[in-house]
């Protein structure tokens, strides 16, 4: 009788252990960075001053949710900019000695057009800009 309780417990517990779940795994699910889309060189073309520059927009390897936005208003200066879904995010961070990003949102509106707008104060005046990002 002993041989078979034992027999019968390490038959439970290894089928216990042998069988697999019927719900989906899902540590095997790709991640998909949000910060992917914008990634690359982008061609500007800014209406205020009508100005036609390029941007280089990089993964911030320092914040999973930002980016770096490269030569951000034809400035030669590097800003950080918050990834929410399909919008960028930059709000009063400086831009070299007398420039103030106030606010700025980049729109994702397809894989080749960034729509931004910018509020930026230059030696204390303040103007708005639009700018369309291309690919």
């Amino acid at each position: 009788m002993k041989f078979s309780k034992l027999a019968l417990t390490l038959i439970g517990f290894v089928m216990f252990f042998s069988f697999t779940s019927c719900q989906k795994d899902t540590d095997n699910e790709e991640y998909v960075d949000a910060r992917e889309k914008y990634i690359g060189t982008w061609k500007v073309s800014e209406s205020l001053q009508k100005l036609n520059y390029t941007v280089d927009i990089i993964r911030d390897p320092d914040n999973s949710a930002n980016v770096i936005i490269k030569n951000f208003a034809d400035t030669k200066s590097d800003i950080e900019a918050i990834v929410t879904g399909s919008t960028l995010h930059i709000t009063g961070k400086p831009l070299g000695e007398d420039i103030v990003v106030n606010t700025a949102v980049g729109k994702y509106m397809s894989s080749v057009l960034l729509e931004f707008e910018y509020a930026l104060t230059i030696s204390g005046e303040k103007k708005t800009y639009k700018a369309n990002y291309t690919k």
